[in-house]
């Protein structure tokens, strides 16, 4: 027994002897587990639950005529018993915190005090302090009783300023400038007397760095292996030095957290955990993976994990798969080396794709929808169907940007990748295949149509609001979706589906837009092109359509781009603010993905976003209060084309030929591809519409590109129409306090990490609004140039939008990429209100070093 006991033992015997019966009122639970140990001289009796159990117990002890020796042990407050034992008490004593006597006073500070005041004077009461603010446990007290005097007495407290051995040891590992102080003052020996009783490392080496060295390893080795179980360490360990005790190894563990945990040292334990890695050649320990998922110890372990996590995801053990990548994706080495964190973000959208692929084939076994049946599905609030092409986008755009030497196609992650992408092209195609094949008998299929989209959601507005009218191409529905989960309390956001006008190119769906467009609209050719009827006009180019809705609308449209209002000049905001119609377009997405530069469509996709609520937070400062977002069509954009995929164009008259479309007249019929005329897609023309059936393409010329719209499919026929209206807000009453902590002193590496903290404010104001969640975005700046962006957060990070959701008092580490180079490798960054563009905090004159 320690000292604690040994003390409580005699104060309980001392009461039993003098009073026979002693009530013992534990409601802290402090001596619970220690209770069943104390040799009193009195039978315990144990309360649970049941007073009356305990006292239907305890009358054959009282019916006696020889006093009774009994303790009774009682884990509650006394006040909370109703006075259930109050005859008992009478008959004996008390013992609880609190009590007036101090030897019937069992509050832990008042008994640790009483022990630790004669062998440690100068530290008791700080002790003290600790256990009364739930920082020490009976445990802590009873080790530090156990070390203390020993400790307290000796030179090393002088020097680490501490009576923890954990803390000493701690200090010692990371601050090897004391190291002149221990051979001034003569105390590595009580030094290492202290790491044998708290650790059970035994060294005889009268250099502190010879002894630094040999613990390090000792201490990572052991921590290692506290985090195995028995079965699964190799033999080459079993035969190290390592701790053997159960209180050397929790302190081992404890030691080697405290090292990891500390963002001031955390370098210095990578560089340390690297060295012991490489020296001992971890990698070839013949370790389970799944012995490993609560080892932090060595970075080589990370490799055979995220291997593992691949097998698993290939065994389509999805569940195991899922809980491996959670537990891991966030833990130390992945928040570390950033290159690790965005492996495991890939692995988790690998789990999503093959989840979400599953889940939707369960839906579809065994049923006949039909197309509105679909489209309801694939749009719904709650797990909608488009989550998969969410998750593929996501997928494919950390594969493109995150510059991962994923090069060996034989490689675990390069398979579970390539299986994902399997499962996508095959469910979209299936998807598609239902469509294609479910009757239609009203195109539309009792959904709001493209054509209409004028009508009836923005000419109802024209003259009683300041509009924006936002024609984004290729803004597919799950885009719209994320875009939409974005706004917050300032906007008020609607999104619903429309059909798109068939075939989804371009020329059609950007023209479906305008007014008329529901009355009369047809394919016709011009001067050898496609064209488009709106009314009794005939349009072909951009220019062609602004001209018509500026015409329509009397001649008082503001025409701009997208990319102008990321930052508007004056004469813009001037122009802006004396027009009550803005007209914004955008064909980014389209221009860029139909090039095949899949790595810059991909990071445009994913760009496109951000800038479309940058210009609507900007339109609304310029008075903007609503804005009617849509798209011309969706698309679908693989990582490549099947060779199965690939099939002949009909023939016959071609007016014009798209990857997923045929316009024209006459042609074979074939099983291939599936045929309407114009008319039967509610269209005024008599021109024959051939789509290849399910996701196959007509053969065209030029280079081959993944990326395609104007076929029948749920992502390219659904177009978002998005309604959002400024909202008055109430201002919080104090500006958040924010802080960007950058963990390192310079920037060395192209990934590297910052951390957020949103500390609440020590007073809150009665009156007004207080949040606890904000969206924020990370701008990093060289001058007036971005030169990075973020790529990951532990927690809220929106791949499409780079907004991160910082909640209060939960740090939260983000991981920011640098995509150009700093003017004279200087840069700071700039935490922004994603909705307002607010500034939050900064931080300046951070020095980059690039050597990687």
């Amino acid at each position: 027994m320690g000292k604690i006991t040994d003390y409580l033992q005699e104060l309980i015997t001392k009461q039993v002897k003098d009073f026979g019966i002693v009530v013992w009122y534990d409601p802290e639970k402090h001596y619970q587990g220690i209770v069943k140990t104390l040799n009193t001289g009195a039978k315990l009796f144990n309360f649970n639950d049941s007073f009356f159990e305990l006292k239907y117990q305890l009358e054959p002890m009282l019916d006696g005529i020889t006093p009774p020796k009994i303790l009774v042990y009682v884990a509650k407050e006394r006040s909370e018993t109703d006075n259930a034992l109050i005859e008992i008490e009478k008959a004996g004593c008390v013992l609880e915190p609190g009590h007036p006597s101090i030897n019937q006073n069992t509050r832990l500070e008042v008994v640790a005090r009483a022990v630790l005041k004669p062998i440690m004077p100068d530290a008791a009461e700080n002790i003290c302090k600790q256990i009364a603010s739930g920082s020490l446990t009976y445990d802590d007290v009873e080790g530090i009783a156990e070390h203390g005097a020993e400790i307290g007495s000796g030179t090393v407290k002088l020097i680490f300023g501490s009576i923890d051995p954990v803390e000493i040891a701690y200090l010692f590992l990371t601050k090897p400038e004391i190291d002149d102080n221990i051979v001034k003052k003569n105390a590595i020996q009580e030094l290492q007397a202290i790491l044998k009783n708290s650790f059970g490392f035994d060294t005889t080496d009268k250099i502190p760095d010879k002894t630094r060295e040999r613990f390090v390893r000792y201490v990572l080795l052991g921590d290692l292996v506290n985090n195995i179980d028995d079965d699964g360490i190799p033999s080459v360990i079993s035969q190290m030095d390592i701790p053997s005790l159960e209180s050397h190894k929790q302190n081992t563990s404890k030691l080697a957290q405290r090292w990891r945990s500390d963002i001031e040292h955390k370098d210095s334990y990578v560089d340390v955990s690297k060295m012991v890695d490489q020296k001992c050649n971890v990698a070839a320990f013949s370790i389970p993976p799944e012995k490993l998922v609560k080892s932090q110890t060595f970075l080589s372990t990370e490799s055979k994990l995220i291997d593992w996590a691949c097998k698993l995801i290939l065994e389509n053990a999805l569940l195991q798969a899922t809980q491996l990548v959670d537990a891991q994706k966030d833990s130390f080495w992945p928040r570390t080396e950033e290159t690790l964190m965005l492996k495991w973000s890939i692995l988790e959208t690998v789990v999503s794709i093959c989840i979400k692929t599953g889940d939707i084939k369960k839906e579809l076994k065994g049923k006949k929808y039909l197309p509105k049946d679909l489209i309801k599905n694939y749009c719904r609030t709650t797990l909608p169907w488009y989550e998969l092409d969410r998750f593929h986008r996501e997928l494919e755009h950390r594969y493109e940007r995150y510059n991962i030497d994923l090069s060996d196609e034989n490689s675990p992650i390069e398979k579970v990748i390539a299986k994902a992408r399997q499962f996508y092209t095959n469910m979209a195609g299936d998807l598609a295949e239902f469509l294609q094949d479910s009757e239609f008998p009203e195109f539309g299929f009792g959904f709001q149509l493209q054509r209409d989209t004028f009508s009836r959601e923005v000419k109802p507005l024209v003259g009683k609001h300041k509009i924006a009218y936002i024609w984004v191409d290729a803004l597919r529905y799950e885009m719209a979706a994320e875009l939409v989960s974005g706004f917050g309390p300032d906007f008020h956001s609607e999104l619903k589906p429309a059909i798109a006008t068939i075939p989804g190119i371009t020329e059609m769906g950007m023209a479906s837009l305008l007014p008329g467009a529901e009355e009369n609209f047809a394919i016709l050719e011009n001067k050898g092109k496609l064209a488009v009827r709106c009314g009794d006009t005939i349009i072909t180019t951009r220019q062609d359509r602004v001209n018509y809705l500026t015409k329509n609308l009397k001649g008082q449209v503001v025409e701009v781009k997208i990319e102008a209002l990321q930052k508007p000049r004056k004469k813009l905001k001037d122009q802006i603010a004396a027009s009550n119609f803005i007209l914004v377009t955008s064909q980014e997405i389209d221009e860029i993905c139909e090039r095949g530069n899949t790595t810059l469509a991909h990071r445009t996709m994913q760009d496109i976003l951000e800038q479309i609520r940058r210009a609507i937070v900007n339109l609304s400062v310029l008075g903007v209060d609503t804005f009617i977002v849509t798209a011309d069509h969706g698309y679908i954009f693989l990582d490549e084309i099947e060779p199965s995929n690939k099939i002949q164009k009909p023939g016959g008259e071609e007016l014009a030929l798209h990857r997923r479309a045929w316009i024209g007249n006459g042609g074979q019929a074939s099983n291939a591809y599936i045929r309407f005329k114009e008319s039967d897609v509610g269209l005024s023309g008599n021109y024959d519409l051939v789509f290849p059936r399910r996701i196959a393409c007509f053969m065209v010329k030029g280079p081959e590109n993944p990326y395609f719209h104007g076929g029948i499919s749920l992502q390219e026929m659904v177009v978002p129409i998005i309604k959002i209206t400024k909202t008055e807000v109430v201002p919080l009453p104090t500006a958040p306090e924010i802080k960007i902590i950058l963990e390192k002193a310079k920037i060395t590496n192209r990934l590297f990490s910052v951390q957020l903290v949103w500390k609440s404010p020590a007073k809150r104001k009665l009156l007004g609004t207080s949040e606890t969640k904000k969206r924020v975005r990370v701008a990093v700046k060289s001058g007036k140039n971005d030169v990075g962006e973020a790529v990951h957060a532990v927690y809220g990070y929106e791949d499409g939008t780079k907004d991160i959701i910082l909640e209060q008092n939960k740090p939260n580490l983000v991981t920011i990429m640098l995509t150009g180079e700093p003017a004279q490798n200087v840069l700071y960054l700039v935490l922004v209100d994603a909705e307002t563009l607010v500034e939050l905090a900064r931080l300046e004159n951070i020095v980059v070093n690039l050597i990687i």
